[in-house]
């Protein structure tokens, strides 16, 4: 049953990536303009701010899934090395698709900085989600 569960959340967070990357770069813009402060504009300017907000949207994201990711391979009877490692590879290879698919939205392209963004975003999800179950099951 939980295997089920994590299967439909992750289901979700690609189908909630898919949407956000299928946006044009117009929507992406306004939905990134809604997390802007005016203080922030008038000392950095707006499109400085907005690709801050939307790199830290993608490391947030990914973050998220790489968490969901991991718990899901915890329910397997493998390793945490490989656990890890799995996590990644299938972040990784999200994000690659991901951006190829960028690629082909109005306005919008790949970018391999995004990839990297994506993936350390996935592995500090994975890091905090360990080392907190960590801690978690040692005072149990």
């Amino acid at each position: 049953m939980k295997r089920k569960i994590l299967l439909i959340l992750i289901a979700i967070w690609l189908v909630v990536i898919f949407i956000f990357s299928n946006q044009n770069i117009k929507e992406s813009k306004k939905l990134s303009n809604i997390f802007v402060s005016n203080i922030l504009v008038e000392k950095f300017g707006r499109d400085t701010i907005c690709s801050v907000v939307r790199k830290l949207a993608h490391f947030i994201i990914y973050l998220i899934g790489g968490i969901i990711i991991y718990i899901f391979f915890d329910t397997f009877n493998i390793e945490t090395k490989r656990k890890i490692i799995y996590t990644i590879i299938f972040v990784m290879l999200y994000a690659c698709s991901d951006e190829l698919h960028q690629k082909f939205v109005d306005g919008r392209g790949a970018s391999f900085i995004d990839v990297i963004i994506d993936t350390s975003g996935s592995i500090v999800g994975i890091l905090l989600y360990y080392n907190i179950f960590n801690k978690m099951s040692r005072k149990t």
